[in-house]
């Protein structure tokens, strides 16, 4: 970015400069966002890693408020990762029909049992898989998936529909929930990538980038990245001091960021790479470095690039996937150094899988469902899902997904931040569960502060977990139609049990779940005036 502006504007008067102080503020703030390329965030340099910090949002009161220190950093892996050769079956022979030259044998694989193995590249996710502290979703996706890398990524970052077309992330409108705050320091950063729709809300823009990586010498010196007292008394320089006033009000996080740095240091080696998608490692030991340091943010995003393998997918699959299991455990060795590993929880996500068949060129092309990563002390840990079917396919003759992607982020807002389910369900626009993805969910005063309505209250289902059969009561206040209905956790309609009017007091309703199959599922008791959802589990 240059550091000077000397941008002269006709009809300004020498002699009486203060007369046009609003055609001067006007003019700067259009040059300053021009020009300089600024948003309403703050973005800094470690080394030449470019930081990028969102503005002062409503989310930093909620989160701050919050009796936890929890940090969730997510992993976009751009491109759209294939899943097939990430968690690979083993055992099934279409799988290798279709792939005979990509396909990955059992024998030069990570096998996690007798008919999953990992990619040999994520090897290093050894010790984590051992120990309870990976989750592994498979078959993630969404209805009527988009092909484009532009359209999908806007899909899962905005978290809606892919008929919908949505101007702010789903992590955005989180922060959009509480009241604004105004301490000087980031809810959410992203770590050399590019600025994400995710953290946008519907009133600030995000971020902005320097590529000038003496921007932490020259705030610590200075105090300030510009100088403003060094500008003579005319048009043009009143000008220049204006709009590097107003860039010095945009780092109010560089400091924060910035002290952060120096109170930590890596305490473990990370993986290096000269190629600038490949940095994951860098990134990660920057993050690490904050959050060590006391940074009082509750998100980070980073990224990994280079998985959009249309030729010659095997050697550069297993680079990307070496560098992801390399990275991801020497953060977590990191911040153990430091007792922080058990604060952390670490999610990825691809805008989508590739084919089923390989193509001709090495490479597989843009697919649908892919699996998920969740790591920590805190994430539940084995496999969740089914094995993808490999022969009940979609009309395009790809893998059906099993979870909505939105699924695995209402679990994340609700039990690893404590965000109640009609909060989660504003966000995503609708009720998408919770799949119970976190070990020890939060629990805050704030889910106890969205009362049921007062003309009703459902109840936990008795028994809980249950084979075959359980029973769920409820109580209204005053007559009522109402309807009690079972989905399962895709949101498909398992069973109406009740829909009828029905009078004041405790009802109950037995749920026979015989030909079912084990697994979480919804119950819901609405009305025209309130509905409510909870879970159970049925256990064969």
């Amino acid at each position: 970015m240059c550091t000077d502006h000397s941008n002269h504007r006709q009809g300004i008067s020498l002699e009486h400069p203060e007369a046009h102080q609003k055609d001067h503020e006007l003019y700067s703030r259009k040059a300053f966002l021009g020009l300089s390329g600024i948003m309403a965030g703050a973005g800094i340099m470690i080394g030449s890693t470019p930081i990028r910090a969102t503005a002062v949002h409503p989310m930093l009161e909620y989160l701050m408020g919050l009796e936890t220190d929890r940090v969730l950093v997510i992993i976009q892996l751009n491109g759209g990762n294939d899943g097939l050769n990430t968690v690979i079956p083993i055992e099934n022979d279409t799988y290798y029909k279709f792939r005979p030259t990509l396909g990955i044998r059992g024998n030069d694989a990570f096998k996690l049992n007798n008919e999953v193995a990992l990619h040999r590249g994520l090897r290093n996710f050894e010790p984590l898989w051992k120990e309870g502290k990976m989750g592994i979703i498979r078959n993630v996706g969404y209805p009527d998936p988009n092909m484009s890398h532009f359209r999908s990524t806007d899909i899962w970052v905005t978290g809606t529909d892919s008929n919908m077309y949505e101007s702010t992330g789903w992590l955005g409108r989180f922060m959009d929930k509480t009241q604004e705050d105004n301490k000087p320091y980031p809810i959410a950063v992203q770590v050399g990538t590019n600025q994400s729709l995710i953290f946008q809300n519907g009133s600030a823009p995000m971020s902005m980038n320097l590529n000038n990586p003496d921007t932490f010498e020259r705030l610590s010196r200075e105090g300030k990245y510009y100088r403003t007292d060094n500008y003579p008394n005319n048009a043009s320089g009143i000008e220049q001091s204006w709009v590097r006033t107003l860039a010095n009000k945009s780092y109010i996080f560089a400091g924060a960021i910035h002290e952060a740095s120096k109170k930590a240091t890596n305490e473990v080696e990370y993986p290096q790479s000269n190629n600038w998608g490949l940095r994951l490692g860098v990134n990660l030991a920057i993050t690490a470095q904050l959050i060590k340091g006391g940074l009082k943010s509750r998100i980070y995003l980073v990224e990994l690039n280079g998985f959009d393998t249309h030729a010659m997918q095997a050697n550069m699959h297993h680079d990307l996937m070496t560098m992801l299991s390399e990275s991801v455990v020497a953060f977590y060795a990191d911040l153990a150094k430091k007792g922080m590993a058990s604060n952390v929880l670490t999610m990825t996500f691809s805008e989508f899988g590739r084919t089923l068949r390989e193509n001709g060129s090495a490479g597989t092309d843009h697919a649908t469902s892919a699996p998920m990563f969740l790591f920590g002390e805190e994430a539940k840990g084995g496999m969740i899902g089914k094995a993808p079917s490999l022969t009940d396919l979609d009309s395009r003759g790809e893998m059906k997904f099993e979870y909505d992607y939105r699924q695995v982020y209402s679990s994340v807002l609700q039990d690893w931040f404590g965000v109640s389910d009609k909060q989660s369900s504003d966000i995503l626009k609708r009720d998408f569960g919770n799949m119970g993805l976190i070990r020890n969910p939060i629990i805050t005063s704030l889910t106890e502060t969205e009362e049921q309505p007062k003309e009703f209250n459902l109840h936990q289902n008795y028994p809980n977990p249950f084979n075959p059969s359980t029973t769920i009561s409820y109580t209204l206040n005053r007559t009522e139609r109402v309807r009690l209905r079972v989905f399962d956790t895709n949101g498909r309609l398992v069973r109406t049990l009740v829909d009828a009017d029905q009078h004041a007091g405790t009802h109950e309703v037995r749920f026979d779940a015989f030909n079912l199959a084990s697994g979480v599922y919804l119950y819901t008791l609405e009305s025209p005036s309130f509905r409510k959802s909870m879970k159970m589990t049925l256990l064969k």
